[in-house]
């Protein structure tokens, strides 16, 4: 895995505020993302577990849910360390001791992206979307496919449309990535 600088990790979140913009824009009739328009985001190294940016808030979250915001967003990516053979938080869910999905990593060699503010399928479409701009910079048509593969495997409805949605967003940070 190519280390980040924070540069580009503030990169991402820039792009992940275009993306949460599409997507307020395209599910504003699906009550799952009523009133969502921030999350608290990070990134980490796959195979050590060490931290390498975040979380970082990206938009606005109600003062209310902001710290268990901030918590999951770390939960979920310390858990899909814990189990390397995962590509996403969703495979290791336990809603009873409030563990969600919203963690995606593309491989073994690729760093875990955690989102946490939206429903468990809004956090994942978007780590899906940041993985596969991360990972287009070394191959492209796999870091896509691999993404569709945890997508379908999840059930994730919100991960084409968003995808279909966010390709300007998503070819302009490819390049620049």
């Amino acid at each position: 895995m190519a280390l980040m600088t924070k540069g580009e990790f503030r990169v991402f979140g820039f792009v992940l505020a275009g993306l949460i913009e599409e997507a307020v824009i395209l599910f504003r009739h699906d009550p799952a993302w009523q009133g969502r328009v921030g999350c608290y985001f990070c990134m980490g190294d796959r195979q050590g577990g060490e931290s390498l940016f975040g979380p970082m808030l990206v938009g606005e979250v109600p003062p209310e849910k902001a710290g268990r915001y901030l918590r999951l967003s770390k939960e979920k990516y310390h858990r899909l360390v814990l189990h390397p053979c995962h590509h996403s938080s969703y495979e290791s869910r336990d809603r009873a001791a409030d563990k969600w999905g919203g963690a995606v990593s593309l491989g073994i060699r690729e760093p875990i992206f955690s989102i946490s503010g939206f429903s468990e399928y809004g956090d994942e479409a978007l780590s899906l979307l940041l993985a596969e701009i991360h990972g287009a910079r070394m191959a492209p048509v796999s870091a896509a496919g691999v993404a569709g593969i945890i997508a379908m495997r999840t059930g994730n409805p919100y991960w084409e449309p968003l995808r279909d949605a966010a390709r300007m967003i998503m070819d302009v940070a490819m390049q620049a990535a």
